[in-house]
């Protein structure tokens, strides 16, 4: 299945939520889902694309064009 998830890239988060983030990703990974997200290495974002990374997921990153 592939799941976008759609947070904040912004630095200025408390840790929790940076945490439940990289949690989430490794959830998805371990589960054999892909995650599709916006592709910012940065905050939310970031933690929940390594927590996918780190956990041998997928990731599709999309760029939006404005």
């Amino acid at each position: 299945m592939e799941i976008f998830v759609g947070c904040s890239s912004s630095e200025d988060v408390d840790s929790i939520y940076l945490e439940s983030a990289r949690e989430l990703g490794k959830i998805i990974a371990e589960n054999g889902h892909t995650l599709v997200f916006d592709s910012s290495d940065k905050g939310m974002m970031g933690e929940l694309y390594r927590g996918v990374k780190e956990n041998g997921g997928k990731v599709i990153s999309v760029f939006p064009n404005n």
